[in-house]
């Protein structure tokens, strides 16, 4: 492995630990708002000062909203955390390996479970009304361009899982030659 690989690696490795780091703690915020609303601290000013586009079931509403923000931020922390065991495998020249195949089918299952609870939240807030909070794209009006994006992703992901799965194939067939 080339050195501009290796500086690369550990480049990609340490912004994923930082970013990794403030998903945990942005986890925990939500987690402990989560609790505070489950169980109705301070129910008359939550009400008092709650927005006006959430005038009923605040804490019903609220904690859907949230318990969902919170599957999508761990579904980034799985992701993150399998992108890391890929990505030491790689650093090992372990290319064709059945464990990289395992990580990237388990990063393609999280993306979709952060796009279906993207979804349904998007969903959720348009029904009842609530301003999108998910909306992510610099692109002002609607989420769409979020979707064509995530759709893109998941078939690179998805051929990129197929390429190792059929190198794995391949390096089984190779090894069984010798």
């Amino acid at each position: 492995m080339n050195l501009f690989n290796k500086i690369l690696f550990n480049i990609i490795q340490l912004l994923i630990s930082v970013f990794s780091s403030l998903l945990y703690f942005l986890n925990l915020i939500f987690l402990f708002v989560f609790i505070i609303i489950i169980f109705h601290l301070d129910h008359n000013s939550l009400i008092k000062y709650s927005s006006l586009s959430i005038r009923s079931h605040i804490y019903l509403h609220a904690s859907i909203i949230i318990f969902m923000i919170i599957i999508m931020i761990l579904s980034l922390i799985i992701i993150c955390h399998y992108i890391q065991q890929l990505i030491n495998n790689l650093k090992l020249n372990k290319y064709f390996v059945d464990a990289n195949v395992l990580y990237i089918r388990n990063t393609i299952f999280s993306m979709l479970t952060l796009i279906i609870c993207n979804i349904f939240l998007n969903v959720y807030l348009f029904i009842n009304k609530i301003n999108n909070i998910t909306n992510i794209s610099i692109i002002s009006h609607t989420s769409i361009m979020n979707y064509i994006i995530y759709f893109v992703i998941l078939v690179i992901s998805y051929v990129i899982y197929n390429i190792f799965k059929y190198g794995v194939k391949l390096q089984k067939d190779s090894d069984s030659f010798i």
